[in-house]
């Protein structure tokens, strides 16, 4: 990584602590990427801090985030979880995405959407225990370039997709408790990790008020 950060082939994890503070009101609709924190101009979403990549997006990225921030206000539908669920794989490129509520024991993930490019499939639950998901809800971030199956052998599901790569971003309550994630993966290696995240985070809010709706 550019940051100096050195991901090892079977250990790339990284941690951080996300943090919920209270938004001033900013001027008229721009982005802006700083260390560890997204700002977001003429939004009042939570800023929350990111795991520090020296990246900054293109144009086009700009974009797309910009799109997220409108999608994140869009009146809520039936639908709204599979839309958001599906913006996040048109522009990320990853070929699998869940979005899951942790259960009230702590130990199982019970998908809310799970899709193998764009299509929905059945829900499901399954356990924490020995998965990349668990280390997510440890790390608040879970990032696998490659290798993830075998790093996880107990995890069968990663080994049956034949799971490559693997980016998890954990989903928090008011009170700042884990309550789901929201995981992308991949057969190959994710592309441009960094612009992944940052999307995931915009519409984390999104998703946890949804999740809180459901609860």
């Amino acid at each position: 990584m550019a940051d100096g950060t050195t991901f090892h082939r079977h250990v790339a994890c990284i941690g951080f602590e996300k943090t919920l503070l209270y938004p001033k009101i900013l001027n008229f609709m721009e982005t802006i990427y700083t260390f560890g924190l997204i700002f977001t101009k003429n939004n009042l979403m939570e800023y929350r801090k990111i795991h520090y990549w020296q990246y900054e997006p293109g144009e086009e990225e700009e974009r797309v985030l910009e799109a997220a921030l409108a999608l994140t206000k869009k009146g809520r539908h039936n639908r709204y979880l599979s839309e958001i669920a599906t913006f996040i794989t048109e522009h990320t490129g990853a070929k699998y995405i869940v979005i899951g509520q942790l259960s009230e024991d702590r130990e199982h993930i019970h998908t809310l959407i799970f899709m193998d490019d764009k299509k929905l499939l059945d829900n499901y639950t399954y356990p924490l225990k020995g998965t990349p998901c668990e280390v997510t809800l440890a790390q608040r971030f879970c990032y696998h370039p490659f290798d993830v199956a075998p790093s996880f052998p107990e995890d069968k599901e990663l080994q049956e997709l034949q799971i490559e790569s693997y980016l998890g971003s954990i989903l928090l309550s008011e009170e700042n408790e884990p309550i789901g994630l929201t995981v992308l993966m991949d057969a190959k290696q994710i592309e441009n990790a960094a612009f992944a995240e940052h999307l995931i985070m915009v519409l984390s809010p999104a998703i946890e008020e949804e999740i809180k709706l459901l609860r």
